[in-house]
């Protein structure tokens, strides 16, 4: 018994292992949606998708809402390239929807980005897969010069109803005003456009009933820093980042080419208080934006807030720097750290210096590989905080890099300068809910079904990582209620696939200190337990026989009982009975007319002067045996009707193999064979036919099988005449 726990515990071990999964932002199907650009005025304004993945796979952007599709395919380890047409994602509307939103499926998992090029002007976003879309975002844009700071909205289902509370003013609406719009039709795209030089960075975007949206914002053209109008401003974007991945804790690296990067931090509740390599800076409300200017190149800067909040960078105008322009990128949180990725750079544009900025743990530099290659001695401590450190390097251009950690998980982003042009992007988050209640099956998060097993207890918990849960309700999809405990414990007795919904109240960690309310679902893919009745043959002289472990040295008839994992990680039970064949001598006897002689039957000949026959064989399992035949002559007339049928048979020998009948004025014969409680099994023409020991193409096992001929005679021929009895099978 204890070996069959040891054997099922590493199983299970195992099968945890396989639900598991790497924490980034790969998947097969993303929403984009590319903003208006000034160069759009000059004609050359393109959009491109990049796509990178470690296996062979196709790309296919479509708008749902036109005609346009576009297939491409994604080589192991390259940089993939689909351009999107202007017709089919432009826009220089601002609030109302049009057809411009594009849907990226693929065939395996990919990372994605989006890239928006002028001349001369570029930026990239990396793009969230739609599973980790989210219904709620805060707006970040830089305050424009000249040029207006933009969002858009792109829904992912029909009839999403989107609240917007707006900071700033755009065409249409109004400072300080709360909006709602509703999208009709997924893949649909609202853009909204600032006016007065308002920066709208602040503004909350909520999706009502819990439908994920995907939201992008910028700049359609800006000059950093605000005023300056330093010789040429550059389009920057950036895919909003869903609050409830905000987090608290970031590290800010200065571009090494720049003489100066500006910061800006966002604050997603009041009273947030930031502190910058542990001295206090300023206090922010939720909405509110502080912005500073990090004056050396290379400069690297801790930031801490006491809540929820977001950073961003912006590279500053061309006569702040040796080159480049500006660009936007999302710092992430050191709480999203990601496990892998691979992402792109360019070779589009006027970019001559490529870059990579990884943010990681002292303990386990080591551990992280770039291109296969240890950088652990690129890290250099936080100059605040020994225990994490950072690492800059040059890329090439036009290449896949690929970031590989085994232990705590890394921050990375990459950028790009040139003449009057830059670009810079994360390469991705973990998308780990930070400040929402999120459902833990069996203590882990997961954006997929659960798997579990009939009759396994599964628990569900929701977890509030900002607050605390004061009131669930929990309704499988059928309506049925399973209590308000949390966390749920649930065993279920059938197989399929269970929807769990679950409506939570629970207290938002915020200076407020509101009840708010939340509806959370998850599925869970049950699957069956199996059962195996297994019989095994084998002679005696082969004893002892070894099965699952087990050593037999005489029959057993269904006394064990193995427990082990075999299908779907669910356990099986195998009830396991052997026969031993031992040498034996078997005798059988039948009669025939004697008209009927001489007669063959499978090597052997019968005729007056014998009718006798031996024949000796070992059978497949080894045992060796003899069969004894003895044939009974009666006399009979010419028209005497005659069948003869032998009561044994062995499917695995050379001769004696199949069961016929031999009939002598028979005009038709059907044979029926039905095993010994009745089953009918087969049936053939008991003239020209015969039983080879199967069913449907699967061999019967060692038995007595009963058979029943029905027949008509040449002498009457209108008359159906039955004969029965037993032939037994062996093996």
């Amino acid at each position: 018994m204890k070996r069959i726990l040891c054997l099922c515990t590493l199983l299970t071990l195992m099968a945890s292992s396989a639900f598991a999964q790497v924490r980034n932002t790969t998947g097969d199907d993303f929403w984009v949606a590319f903003m208006d650009a000034e160069d759009s005025a000059m004609g050359d304004l393109s959009y491109c998708l990049f796509a990178t993945s470690s296996i062979s796979c196709s790309m296919t952007a479509t708008n749902p809402n036109t005609s346009w599709s576009s297939t491409v395919n994604v080589s192991p380890n390259t940089i993939c390239r689909l351009w999107v047409p202007l017709s089919e994602a432009h826009t220089t509307s601002s609030g109302v929807m049009v057809n411009k939103g594009i849907h990226v499926t693929s065939t395996a998992d990919i990372s994605l980005y989006a890239m928006t090029r002028g001349n001369p002007s570029m930026d990239f976003t990396y793009i969230l897969p739609t599973r980790l879309l989210r219904d709620d975002y805060m707006v970040q844009t830089y305050p424009p010069d000249r040029y207006s700071s933009e969002f858009a909205i792109v829904a992912v289902l029909d009839s999403t109803v989107v609240d917007i509370n707006m900071l700033g003013n755009a065409e249409g609406f109004e400072d300080g005003q709360s909006y709602t719009l509703t999208i009709p039709k997924a893949g649909q795209m609202c853009q909204i456009r600032g006016i007065d030089l308002d920066d709208l960075s602040g503004t909350r975007i909520h999706a009502r009933d819990g439908k994920r949206i995907a939201v992008f914002n910028g700049n359609s053209c800006v000059y950093v820093p605000d005023g300056s109008r330093l010789f040429s401003c550059d389009h920057v974007v950036e895919q909003a980042t869903p609050t409830c991945y905000w987090g608290k804790h970031f590290v800010v690296v200065g571009s090494n080419t720049s003489l100066c990067d500006y910061v800006r931090i966002t604050s997603k509740e009041n009273n947030c208080e930031v502190r910058i390599n542990d001295s206090l800076q300023t206090v922010l409300n939720s909405g509110q934006t502080w912005e500073y200017k990090m004056s050396a190149p290379s400069a690297v800067d801790e930031i801490v807030t006491s809540k929820p909040a977001m950073t961003y960078v912006y590279f500053a105008s061309r006569n702040a720097v040796f080159h480049g322009d500006p660009s936007m990128t999302t710092i992430p949180p050191l709480e999203q750290a990601i496990e892998r990725i691979s992402f792109p750079t360019v070779t589009e544009g006027h970019i001559i210096h490529h870059y990579l900025t990884v943010v990681a743990k002292m303990s386990s530099a080591s551990s992280i590989t770039i291109d296969g290659v240890s950088h652990a001695n690129d890290f250099s401590p936080l100059p605040n905080n020994s225990d994490y450190g950072y690492a800059q390097m040059s890329i090439n251009s036009g290449k896949l890099t690929i970031i590989d950690y085994s232990q705590e998980g890394f921050i990375a982003y990459t950028y790009g300068t040139g003449v009057r042009e830059s670009y810079g992007y994360t390469v991705g988050i973990a998308a780990k809910n930070l400040t929402e209640p999120i459902l833990h099956v069996n203590g882990e998060y997961t954006e997929d079904c659960t798997q579990s097993c009939v009759g396994d207890s599964v628990e569900i918990a929701v977890v509030e990582p900002g607050g605390r849960v004061e009131r669930t309700e929990w309704q499988l999809a059928d309506g049925s209620p399973l209590g308000e405990t949390n966390p749920l414990r649930h065993a279920f007795a059938e197989p399929g696939q269970y929807d769990l919904v679950v409506n939570v109240e629970y207290i938002s960690d915020t200076i407020e200190n509101l009840l708010k309310y939340d509806t959370l679902s998850t599925c869970i893919v049950v699957h069956p337990t199996y059962l195996f009745d297994v019989h095994d043959t084998v002679a005696e002289p082969n004893l002892p026989h070894f099965h699952e472990g087990n050593t037999y040295n005489e029959a057993v008839e269904g006394d064990l009982i193995q427990h082990y994992t075999i299908v779907d990680h669910c356990d099986s039970i195998e009830s396991y009975h052997l026969f031993v064949w031992q040498n034996d001598s078997m005798s059988y006897d039948t009669t025939i007319c004697d008209f009927a002689l001489p007669l063959e039957w499978h090597g052997a000949r019968f005729d007056m002067d014998n009718l006798y026959a031996r024949l000796s064989f070992t059978n497949i399992h080894g045992a060796d045996s003899i069969e004894n035949l003895f044939v009974n002559v009666k006399t009979c007339n010419a028209g005497d009707v005659s069948i003869w049928v032998p009561n044994v048979f062995t499917p695995s020998l050379e001769t004696n193999n199949r069961f016929a009948p031999k009939c002598y004025n028979i005009l038709e014969a059907k044979v029926l064979i039905y095993n010994r409680w009745g089953m009918f099994l087969t049936e053939f023409d008991g003239l020209t036919e015969w039983w080879d020991g199967t069913k449907d193409g699967s061999p019967c096992k060692q038995d007595a099988y009963v058979y029943l001929i029905l027949y008509r005679t040449l002498a009457e021929p209108d008359a159906l005449q039955k004969k029965f009895g037993a032939i037994t099978l062996l093996r």
